[in-house]
């Protein structure tokens, strides 16, 4: 490993050369005033390469984009193919910093980006914090071309102020404010059995039997998948009223689902300022 400190335009550069896969490679910086600057650089940088060989760690002028296709390609034979549609759905908010080199993204530089993304959807902060703390997280574990996270500087924090607990007058107020009764019976087993919008999608009336509903797929954009873990394989005892209701459904699809079309039930309940997922924290609580 070389160092050479130059002058160059009124100033000092200081060079790094160091040899990677049989190529040397080089790492500079201008612009300082004095020599005694550069050389502090320069030395800093030398045992940040030194740490990173003895780490395994690759130096690559890898971008946002080139890793994000290893990374989604990854992800793709990894995890269950609804996970996978979110993942990449988060993914899609990196665009504007696809161009940059992995290794020189800076935590401000995300700091700022997670700001303005939050001042556009604020409800889903949290969630796109996380999607791009996992992805640095992929780069440092798997691909090892970085050290440290960029995403570990930026705190957690939410404007999220939905309700998270629906109380029985609310229950009451959002059925008698929805008069399609295939949508009123989504919102009836939200409430009485905690499954997530999937699973209610994925429900056939042969899943119903003797008033306890088996959970063992779910339906995503009319794809039908197995659900997202072991755990998640389960029967939820409900009420004989819901019982009842169910095994009276008039209309199901020819697949024998409760529900012959997905539609989105966020938007309805966007005005009672909750998310469907509030449904499963109410459930868990009662």
């Amino acid at each position: 490993m070389n160092t050479t400190i130059r002058q160059k335009n009124s100033g000092y550069q200081a060079i790094v050369s160091y040899k990677q896969g049989g190529k040397w490679k080089q790492k500079s910086k201008q612009g300082f005033k004095k020599q005694k600057e550069a050389k502090v650089w320069a030395d800093e940088i030398r045992y940040t390469i030194t740490e990173d060989i003895k780490d395994n760690i690759e130096f690559t002028e890898m971008t946002v984009k080139e890793a994000l296709e290893i990374y989604l390609e990854y992800k793709k034979n990894s995890v269950k193919f609804t996970t996978f549609q979110t993942i990449t759905a988060q993914m899609k908010n990196l665009k504007e910093l696809e161009n940059l080199e992995i290794s020189k993204i800076k935590p401000i530089q995300i700091t700022t980006f997670i700001q303005k993304k939050q001042q556009k959807r604020k409800k889903a902060y949290n969630v796109l914090q996380k999607s791009i703390r996992n992805f640095f997280n992929f780069c440092i574990n798997e691909l090892k071309i970085i050290r440290d996270n960029p995403c570990n500087y930026q705190k957690n924090k939410t404007n999220d102020k939905r309700i998270k607990y629906i109380n029985k007058e609310l229950y009451n107020e959002i059925l008698n404010n929805i008069s399609d009764e295939k949508k009123k019976l989504f919102i009836k087993i939200a409430y009485h059995t905690g499954m997530r919008k999937s699973e209610i999608f994925g429900l056939k009336i042969s899943d119903i039997k003797d008033s306890i509903i088996t959970v063992s797929r779910q339906r995503y954009n009319n794809i039908v998948t197995g659900l997202k873990s072991e755990n998640g394989y389960r029967q939820i005892p409900i009420n004989a009223v819901l019982y009842k209701e169910l095994k009276n459904i008039n209309t199901i699809s020819i697949d024998g689902f409760i529900f012959p079309q997905t539609f989105n039930i966020g938007r309805i309940l966007e005005k009672f300022n909750v998310s469907i997922h509030c449904f499963r924290h109410t459930f868990a609580t009662n």
